[in-house]
């Protein structure tokens, strides 16, 4: 007798960057879920803090982070909830850079992280690098140069 392994589905991942594209990204997103019958996650950016040695702070700055995309993703819940997901969330830490290269350094974060994530679907408000997300469909709804 041979045993029978389900694997599950791959994910609709939503990448919530802005209060402006929360609910865009979650509807588009749970529609897509819905049609496809799969399951759904929301995934929020959050820069690490620059270096310092007091531990003090930096746990007093991760907190206030976290509580900031706890906020963001509370955006799109109700949409969600009404929609009968109950999606789990993810936060996507990426390094602290310079303010030019804070943006690449994002966008690479949340590709590695959908990655992780299995996704067949990425719904995002930012353009994801294309050597990142082969395997995986991206839907980019608005373009994150005009926040």
């Amino acid at each position: 007798m041979t045993a029978v392994v389900i694997a599950p589905r791959r994910p609709i991942v939503a990448i919530i960057t802005h209060e402006s594209d929360a609910t865009i990204v979650a509807h588009t997103a749970v529609g897509i879920a819905s049609e496809q019958d799969r399951p759904l996650l929301l995934l929020v950016p959050i820069q690490r803090p620059a270096f310092t040695i007091d531990p003090s702070i930096v746990a007093r700055i991760n907190y206030r982070l976290l509580r900031d995309a706890e906020t963001l993703a509370a955006q799109a819940q109700p949409i969600l909830e009404a929609a009968g997901f109950s999606s789990p969330t993810r936060v996507a830490w990426h390094g602290a850079r310079s303010f030019r290269r804070s943006r690449p350094a994002r966008a690479a974060a949340l590709a590695r992280a959908a990655r992780r994530a299995h996704a067949a679907v990425v719904v995002t408000g930012i353009k994801l690098p294309t050597a990142l997300t082969r395997g995986m469909k991206i839907l980019c709804l608005t373009d994150d140069d005009a926040h």
